[in-house]
């Protein structure tokens, strides 16, 4: 239970490495890990954008208790 989220990155066709997606480590059983995204990549033809994808990660509230206010749109 050290690992709290993973972030997955990905070399693109033009050379780039950009963040993919953002995922929490929401438990695991025997061999299988649960996460849950918390940010994707949405690219278009204009550029790319990481966006939230709406899931309220579980150490949310833990860091506002601690004062810090996470920028994450929820």
């Amino acid at each position: 239970m050290a690992i709290d989220f993973i972030v997955f990155l990905a070399r693109l066709s033009d050379g780039s490495r950009k963040v993919m997606q953002v995922a929490e480590i929401t438990g695991m059983e025997v061999d299988t890990v649960s996460m849950s995204d918390l940010f994707t990549l949405d690219v278009r033809k204009g550029g790319s954008v990481l966006k939230p994808s709406g899931a309220v990660p579980r150490f949310y509230e833990r860091l506002r208790k601690q004062g810090v206010e996470p920028p994450l749109g929820f």
